[in-house]
């Protein structure tokens, strides 16, 4: 997941990061961030989809020819930032199947839900999975997310001269192979998709391409006239799924272009590392500074986001109406209405993050990035961030250095099935923890936020709060 349209922005802006594929690239590890393969194979019975998952796993491996070792990780126990996107994400499927049972009359065979740690399925998968590839390192049932745990052993093993290529091509593995660019062999791979030529003329839905990561890196450092550390520390304000993106800065509507233009203009490297210390060092001060240039253009960038969504969609169908559900009912935004004074009052009413919570977010976030989670219980309480001028009000005046701790998670897949699955996926929840659950934790239906959101599953659903304390009671 990560930044929506992240990957298609990239190949569009540069077509270069990608080198076609002629012959097996063989690479010193090959790494697969493996829940996708699930994904693509769905809608069979369990025994089905693990042999077709082994199958895929294979022809990887066998096209790929890696040299020395392969790692297949599975997601496993999420820190709690996950967790919470983790559950709006599924209840919206659950909404969305509603809707489409009631007015199409199809339901879904199989149930995604199924694809969470802890569940009868996951533990099948991990026992066949470790069965099948004894000559693999198998990463299935230890906590954290896939892409995480492909990372941990790279910063753990890692020589200067290997070669690392990894399945995967999502914005979070993007953004996290940039921050290991002193490893200046990474390559991602992934199946070339058929509308690529949609993104630049010059690609062939045909061929098979590697991103150079390196190549990546160097370009966006020129460009920005900075380090690539500074880079993903400020595509931050852009949302992830640990974060919301601030309606100012859309990566639809030129987000990147503007935090770049601003960071040009300033040029004080933000972010310092130092790999053999595990130390972060944020130089607050130019990140103010930075923060300023995109806070005095906050309304101009607001306005032109609040016009340009003015026209309604066409909808011919009624799955795409609640698709397009963000453009079509803009109560809230019309509520604000950034084009009249106390527009600002009426966001932070409505809408309003908290300042304090996001910039400790910034700083849990380039440690996730940088060495792993230092808090597997931290999240971001908000569906909004606060705007920009009153988060730079609150950033610290001092530089912060941040000693990397390894932190040990605390929290079971069994916890985070009970928080993440919405009611009607329950039932893989073992019946007698399922029986302990407060029936007000889940519901049939809710509220949902959309504002200066594009379709309905960027929609934020509010869900009732769990009380993390007695789910650790009950689960215990």
């Amino acid at each position: 997941m990560g930044i929506p349209s992240y990957y298609s922005y990239l190949i569009k802006n540069h077509p270069d990061i990608l080198e076609i594929l002629l012959n097996p690239p063989q690479p010193d590890h090959f790494y697969l961030d493996a829940n996708s393969i699930i994904y693509d194979i769905v809608n069979q019975s369990n025994d089905e989809i693990i042999k077709r998952v082994i199958q895929e796993i294979e022809k990887y491996i066998l096209f790929v020819a890696p040299k020395k070792t392969v790692t297949i990780a599975f997601d496993g126990c999420a820190p709690r930032a996950k967790m919470q996107q983790q559950r709006e994400r599924r209840f919206k499927s659950y909404y969305l199947n509603k809707a489409q049972s009631r007015i199409k009359k199809v339901s879904p065979k199989w149930n995604t839900a199924n694809i969470t740690p802890g569940t009868e399925f996951m533990k099948l998968l991990s026992e066949m999975m470790k069965s099948h590839f004894t000559q693999y390192n198998v990463l299935s049932d230890c906590s954290g997310e896939g892409e995480h745990k492909i990372f941990q052993i790279i910063r753990d093993n890692a020589k200067q001269d290997e070669v690392h290529l990894i399945y995967g091509l999502d914005s979070d593995l993007i953004m996290i192979s940039m921050m290991h660019i002193e490893l200046t062999n990474i390559y991602l791979f992934r199946e070339t998709p058929q509308y690529i030529k949609q993104f630049h003329s010059s690609l062939d839905p045909k061929s098979n391409y590697l991103l150079n990561v390196s190549v990546l890196s160097r370009i966006i450092e020129k460009e920005m006239g900075g380090h690539i550390h500074d880079y993903v520390f400020i595509s931050f304000l852009m949302g992830n799924d640990f974060m919301p993106h601030f309606p100012a800065l859309n990566i639809r509507t030129g987000g990147i272009d503007k935090i770049i233009n601003a960071y040009k203009l300033n040029q004080k490297q933000i972010v310092n590392i130092d790999r053999n210390t595990k130390e972060i060092t944020i130089v607050w001060d130019h990140f103010f500074h930075f923060l300023q240039l995109l806070s005095d253009r906050e309304e101009e960038f607001i306005q032109k986001e609040f016009l340009a969504r003015s026209r309604k969609p066409r909808c011919t169908e009624p799955m795409q109406k609640i698709e397009n559900l963000p453009l079509i009912d803009r109560k809230v935004e019309l509520f604000i209405n950034p084009m009249k004074d106390g527009w600002e009052k009426r966001y932070n009413e409505t809408l309003g993050g908290n300042s304090k919570e996001y910039i400790d977010g910034l700083v849990w976030n380039i440690t996730y990035y940088t060495f792993g989670c230092s808090d597997w219980n931290w999240n971001y309480s908000h569906h909004y961030p606060p705007l920009l001028k009153d988060l730079i009000l609150k950033i610290p005046k001092n530089s912060q250095t941040i000693q990397y701790i390894e932190s040990i998670n605390e929290n079971t897949d069994l916890e985070q099935l009970c928080t993440v699955l919405p009611k009607d996926s329950l039932y893989l929840v073992p019946e007698k923890i399922r029986r302990q659950l407060p029936l007000d934790w889940y519901v049939d239906d809710c509220c949902f936020t959309w504002a200066f959101c594009k379709y309905f599953w960027e929609s934020h659903p509010d869900l009732p709060v769990i009380d993390i304390s007695e789910l650790k009671l009950i689960c215990s």
